[in-house]
C-alpha cells in the first residue's frame, strides 16, 4: 500500500498556472496549493493519512481521550483517527451555527477531557489557534496539535506557545 506521503504527492499537490497564484487562507499567495482533502476524501488516502496521524499520536505519549478536527479539512482526519484509535471524535466549527444548539464544538465530551487537535495544513496557524480557543472555551484541555502538513510559513511557532505541535510533513518534504 502507498504511504501517506505518496498519496499526498499524487492527489493533493496542485500547481497554479503561470501568473495566477493561489490565495491561501492566510491571504498569502502561492504557486503551489496543498489540498489534503483530496487525499483524505479518498478511501485509501484517508486510511494512509489516518494511520500516519495515529502513529504520530501514539508516539507523542499524550494522554488524550478525544481527537478533534477543524471543519472542513480536519473532519475526515478526526474520523479516520477515531476509527483507528478507538478515541471519540469532535468537530470544531469556524463559527457557531445560528440554529439548533448553536455549538462551536460538535460531539460528546465532558469538561476536563483531553483532546488532540488534527489539522490538514498549517500556514499562519490562525484557524488552529481559533480552534484551540474554542475547545478550551468548551472546557476541554488541548493536549496537542498534529498537522498533516506544515507549510513552514510561521504558523508552528504560535501553536507551540499554546500546546505541543508536530506535523507529519513539511512542504519541502512533500515537494522533494
Amino acid at each position: 500500500m502507498k504511504s501517506a506521503l505518496d498519496f499526498l504527492r499524487q492527489k493533493s499537490v496542485l500547481h497554479a498556472p503561470p501568473g495566477k497564484p493561489f490565495i491561501l487562507k492566510s491571504g498569502a499567495e502561492s504557486m503551489t496549493y496543498i489540498d489534503v482533502r483530496l487525499t483524505a476524501l479518498s478511501s485509501d488516502g484517508l486510511h494512509a493519512v489516518a494511520e500516519a496521524l495515529y502513529e504520530r499520536l501514539a508516539g507523542m505519549k499524550i494522554n488524550a481521550n478525544l481527537v478533534a478536527g477543524v471543519a472542513l479539512g480536519g473532519c475526515p482526519l478526526a474520523t479516520g483517527v477515531s476509527l483507528m484509535s478507538g478515541l471519540d471524535a469532535l468537530y470544531v466549527r469556524p463559527e457557531a451555527k445560528d440554529h439548533g444548539t448553536g455549538k462551536l464544538v460538535e460531539g460528546a465530551f465532558h469538561p476536563g477531557d483531553r483532546v488532540v487537535l488534527l489539522e490538514d495544513v498549517i500556514t499562519s496557524g490562525g484557524s488552529t489557534l481559533k480552534a484551540i480557543a474554542a475547545l478550551r472555551s468548551a472546557g476541554l484541555t488541548v493536549a496537542g496539535v498534529i498537522a498533516v502538513l506544515d507549510r513552514e510559513q510561521g504558523g508552528a511557532g504560535p501553536i507551540q506557545q499554546e500546546c505541543p505541535f508536530t506535523a507529519l510533513f513539511t512542504l519541502k518534504e512533500l515537494l522533494a
